[in-house]
């Protein structure tokens, strides 16, 4: 991916009218071959998340280089807790996987969501054996 003056990628600083980048755009493509249907540049609170999976709780993120800076980290520390806080799990990849190899994270993305997925079916089931040995 080439840098500009800057020294970032100069697709990341370039977002179209919807607010996806190239970089998302091109994850967002392989996340629709791979049959999900995410949410680009989902409301949460007062924070908008790359990418969210509502029914399961799920933020996936596209990282450019620039969260590797200390003030950016700071800021994705806080703006993590408050999404754990809200009951929302999290992934994180970077700019350069998602652009080079966006179907392999993709795969990893539908792997993780499918296994949330069950374990969000499982729950009240879980919930449902643990009253029955608690209520007697």
């Amino acid at each position: 991916m080439p840098v500009d003056e800057d020294g970032f990628d100069y697709e990341w600083d370039i977002k179209d009218a919807d607010g996806m980048n190239v970089t998302e755009r091109k994850l967002y493509s392989a996340l629709i071959a791979e049959g999900l249907d995410p949410k680009p540049q989902h409301k949460i609170s007062r924070m908008t998340v790359d990418f969210a999976f509502p029914d399961v709780k799920f933020v996936v993120e596209v990282n450019g280089p620039h969260h590797d800076l200390p003030e950016y980290r700071e800021q994705d520390q806080r703006r993590w807790f408050r999404l754990n806080k809200l009951g929302w799990k999290r992934s994180s990849f970077t700019a350069h996987d998602c652009y080079n190899y966006p179907e392999e994270v993709a795969k990893d993305i539908k792997e993780l969501y499918e296994k949330l997925l069950k374990f969000e079916f499982l729950l009240p089931l879980i919930y449902c054996i643990s009253s029955r040995v608690f209520v007697s």
